[in-house]
């Protein structure tokens, strides 16, 4: 008895903690297109790799991945809107993930903002 009154304390405490976390720190994510947003602007960038698997494939074609710009300019929860498989979704998220940007504002104060980031995937001289 004592053991399962133990566990329904931690499971209560673990219960608590969830809902609680998920009342407070949660920052609204606006929508670059949302009135009186700046959108972020891009600093850096990087270019996902062609996987082998994609080669072989030739698949081509364009990913695109929805991202939040923190208000650090930090790319956070990327997420496949399109994709193509065959490893270029993981490439592309991976590749979205070392952008950097000058964050977005409201009232001149950073926000998080959500974009879409578009990769395109083509084979040189269609090989």
């Amino acid at each position: 008895m004592k053991r399962v009154l133990v566990v329904l304390a931690v499971c209560v405490l673990v219960i608590g903690a969830g809902v609680l976390s998920g009342q407070s720190g949660a920052k609204k994510v606006y929508e670059a297109t949302d009135d009186g947003i700046t959108a972020p602007v891009l600093l850096e960038a990087a270019t996902p790799g062609y996987t082998e698997e994609a080669k072989k494939k030739k698949i081509e074609g364009e990913v695109i991945v929805i991202v939040v710009v923190n208000e650090n300019g930090d790319v956070t929860q990327p997420k496949i809107k399109t994709g193509l498989g065959y490893g270029l979704d993981e490439s592309a998220i991976e590749a979205a993930k070392v952008f950097k940007y000058k964050p977005g504002t409201k009232d001149d104060v950073p926000v998080q903002v959500r974009l879409e980031l578009s990769f395109n995937f083509f084979l040189p001289n269609g090989k």
